[in-house]
Formats: structure tokens, C-alpha cells, sequence
């Protein structure tokens, strides 16, 4: 698979398992923190946003749980 097609692979997977620790996997920063932040809102999980690096995408996962 290309490289691309692999890294979606990858996310799909962290996802369908809810596995946040294959978001890790990941190579760019922010498709982990974008799995991540996906992960958390399929879970309902605020505590998963705490382990997002990105500040803008943190800041999306804590107004998801804000909301709701």
C-alpha cells in the first residue's frame, strides 16, 4: 500500500478499536491528535482530550464535552 493509504488504514483501525494507543502510530502529529480526538467523542470520553498535543484540536475536543 502507499504510504498515504496505510496511514488511513491505521487511523481507521485505532478507531473501530477505540484504541487510542494505535494513534500513535500515526506519522504526522496531527492525525494523532485527530484520532485521538475522534477516539474520545466515539467513547464519549472527556479525559481522552488531556492527551491531545495539539492546542486547536484540544481546545475542539473540550468544546465537544462543553456542548453536550
Amino acid at each position: 500500500l502507499p504510504p498515504e493509504a496505510q496511514q488511513r488504514c491505521v487511523f481507521k483501525i485505532a478507531v473501530n478499536l477505540q484504541d487510542i494507543e494505535i494513534c500513535t502510530e500515526l506519522q504526522k502529529p496531527l492525525n494523532r491528535d485527530t484520532c485521538r480526538l475522534k477516539i474520545a467523542k466515539d467513547m464519549n470520553n472527556e479525559g481522552i482530550c488531556q492527551q491531545i498535543h495539539s492546542r486547536f484540536v484540544q481546545e475542539i475536543c473540550e468544546e465537544h464535552f462543553t456542548e453536550n
